[in-house]
């Protein structure tokens, strides 16, 4: 058991060297992206015509234009000056408002591409084309229209804030009326954030947004696509800005340090799906705690980050292992694993004492 355990820390160790002397190794998560990314282009989409049609990405307000059939992987081309109106049509058409974003590209220069000029757009397709080889084209890689342009403002991280939304060009805020965890949890499952741990609005965390109130009185049943898909007052706004709503979500990324002096001591917690865990210190080292001392505002420095006595122990949680590449601002830029027994093994739980208070 003994021979286990040092053969363990010592393929760690070489682990931990190797990483910090790279900046150009492989991302953990790239291998589960082109497994992802065969598993969706094995999928063939039956359709009974060669029309270019609406492929949807992230929630039916977000979409790009995909061939049919074997033709699947071909690019959809469309004149530069066309563009632009079609993807309005789009918009309109999906009930998601106007476009908020296109992301354009050019058509790539070391293959023939066919480019559809003229189209008529209607039931999802584009209709009564012409086509031509190359020509001044682009590429449509993602368009996003106004009901699914959410953000939220204001906090220390994407999934914690005033919930902000996009309408007719400009982004707006929604009224604490009637707001509550059903409402928020539409927010944080449209950006990827889990679901809503607690809600705000008058005298919340967060301070008061500017422009125009979109929302007021929300009456959510928690499974819509986005705000707008909810029930809502039909009259104008009678809110001020004091009165924005706000949300945390499960996967806010947090850290803090608790057990020590003061707030910027202690063992390090880092925050995600709704629950604190604890750092593996194998490959826990001065660059590290300095940048979790940067994050809390604690000094830029570590007093002391290892070598605690006694030992700090891991909370009844997720544990969390860090790999970061030189010169990262912070803990959140580096390749993050969790609960993987073989790079924690034996491990401790990371602390750091910063040189602020």
């Amino acid at each position: 058991m003994k021979l286990v355990k040092c053969i363990l820390i010592v393929q760690l160790s070489c682990l931990c060297h190797a990483w910090q002397n790279s900046s150009t190794e492989t991302d953990p998560t790239d291998v589960q992206r082109r497994a992802e990314g065969n598993n969706t282009r094995g999928r063939i989409q039956e359709e009974l015509n060669s029309d270019p049609y609406v492929h949807k990405l992230s929630g039916k307000c977000s979409f790009t234009l995909r061939m049919p059939g074997n033709k699947s992987g071909d690019v959809v081309a469309l004149p530069a000056e066309s563009t632009d109106m079609l993807v309005e049509q789009m918009c309109q058409d999906l009930d998601c408002g106007s476009v908020y974003h296109v992301n354009k590209t050019s058509s790539p220069p070391n293959r023939p591409t066919t480019c559809f000029h003229d189209c008529v757009y209607q039931d999802g397709r584009l209709q009564n084309c012409s086509q031509s080889a190359g020509g001044n084209c682009t590429v449509i890689a993602e368009a996003v229209c106004g009901h699914q342009a959410v953000r939220l403002a204001g906090g220390s991280d994407r999934c914690v804030g005033r919930v902000e939304l996009w309408r007719k060009g400009r982004w707006g805020t929604v009224c604490d009326d009637r707001w509550d965890l059903r409402d928020a949890d539409v927010v944080c499952a449209q950006l990827g954030c889990g679901y809503a741990l607690s809600v705000m609005g008058q005298g919340g965390f967060f301070p008061p947004g500017r422009g125009p109130i979109h929302l007021d009185e929300l009456n959510c049943t928690g499974g819509e696509e986005n705000l707008w898909a909810c029930q809502t007052a039909q009259d104008e706004p009678d809110c001020g800005h004091k009165e924005d709503a706000g949300v945390v979500c499960s996967e806010m990324r947090a850290v803090r340090l608790t057990g020590g002096l003061d707030r910027c001591s202690g063992k390090v917690e880092v925050h995600r799906n709704g629950s604190w865990g604890t750092v593996c210190d194998n490959c826990w080292n001065k660059d590290m705690a300095s940048m979790v001392c940067s994050m809390l505002q604690c000094g830029a420095e570590p007093l002391k980050y290892s070598q605690f006595l006694p030992y700090l122990t891991h909370n009844n949680g997720t544990l969390w292992f860090y790999l970061c590449n030189p010169n990262v601002l912070n803990l959140w830029q580096c390749n993050e694993l969790i609960n993987k027994p073989h790079l924690c093994s034996s491990s401790k739980a990371s602390g750091v004492i910063c040189n602020g208070k």
